[in-house]
């Protein structure tokens, strides 16, 4: 048996979910196998994630997205200043440390490394909460018991 033709242009190409940009945005960043996180890539990240917290509309959520972003803008700030020299997460941390900017190993705020600092915690935190959520949802836990776990581990 054959199977009916079927013109492409019947054919609905569906586009990316933002949640796929998201995903491939993050598995972008890294450089030289894994050893360098790319700056302009992650910030390019960091803002498809804020794009899709802002799409779910949750009233919840709207706090969270906008401490992400006033986290985001200290990265930001730095990088636009000196994108060369600012090239990997590193190059952009020790520039910070280069320029004294912080009193030896405490973080000054605000700055790119205590915005670093808040989206890896903010990047967790949504990982453990999502991976409860949905993949462990056989656990039994209400989802506020989840977000509470999440955030007391990671916030």
């Amino acid at each position: 048996a054959t199977l009916p033709r079927v013109s492409s242009s019947k054919l609905e190409l569906r586009s990316p979910s933002k949640l796929d940009q998201v995903t491939r945005s993050f598995a972008a960043v890294l450089l030289d196998d894994g050893k360098e996180i790319d700056t302009r890539l992650l910030i390019k990240a960091c803002r498809a994630l804020l794009d899709l917290i802002r799409s779910t509309g949750a009233a919840s959520l709207r706090l969270a997205a906008k401490d992400f972003e006033s986290n985001l803008r200290k990265v930001e700030r730095l990088f636009e200043e000196s994108p060369v020299e600012c090239r990997t997460l590193a190059s952009l941390l020790e520039l910070e440390r280069e320029r004294d900017i912080h009193d030896g190993n405490v973080l000054r705020d605000p700055s790119a490394a205590i915005g670093l600092l808040w989206i890896r915690r903010s990047l967790a935190f949504q990982s453990h909460l999502y991976y409860e959520s949905l993949v462990r949802s056989d656990h039994g836990k209400h989802p506020k018991e989840v977000a509470r776990e999440a955030y007391d581990e990671h916030l």
